[in-house]
């Protein structure tokens, strides 16, 4: 076709359904992102948090002036080596390793760990940069796992 794709029924039908549902689902990955942001803007493990929701935002201006809200959709900066940083990866339960943002689940990504610095600069991605996207589970699950994550990633071995 000229036009383009055609939608079929059932993606249709789906649309639909999510449709519904998407402002009380966005609302709570945003309250769900904020505790998490909160919590690792605090933790000694974590040298910092990029997150626009989040208190340290260093644009946080900007933020409440165009922005109604945030997602949880966030990056930190891991406070160790890339061997601990990815042991921290690897230790979490709740978080699945993948790059899907947008669904239920959270997800981890460390695309920088281990990157040299040159290619960090040519990336533009802070070295020990974990991605996170924070799902609709319970936010105290999501703190208890990385707790525990992180307790783990600095034990040897």
């Amino acid at each position: 076709s000229l036009l383009g794709s055609i939608l079929g029924p059932q993606e249709s039908y789906l649309l639909v359904m999510g449709l519904r549902t998407l402002p009380v689902r966005m609302q709570k990955h945003q309250e769900n992102g904020r505790i998490i942001a909160a919590y690792l803007e605090q933790h000694p493990s974590v040298a910092g948090v990029l997150h626009p929701g989040s208190r340290t935002y260093p644009q946080q201006a900007l933020f409440q002036k165009y922005m109604s809200g945030s997602t949880s959709l966030m990056s930190f900066i891991y406070d160790g080596t890339p061997q601990e940083a990815m042991r921290f990866i690897k230790a979490l339960t709740c978080f699945h390793e993948g790059v899907s943002w947008g669904g239920f689940e959270s997800l981890v990504s460390g695309k920088s760990i281990g990157m040299t610095p040159e290619q960090c600069r040519v990336e533009d991605v802070p070295a020990n940069a974990i991605r996170l996207y924070i799902g609709l589970e319970d936010p105290q699950t999501l703190l208890d796992d990385l707790a525990q994550a992180f307790d783990k990633s600095k034990a040897q071995g």
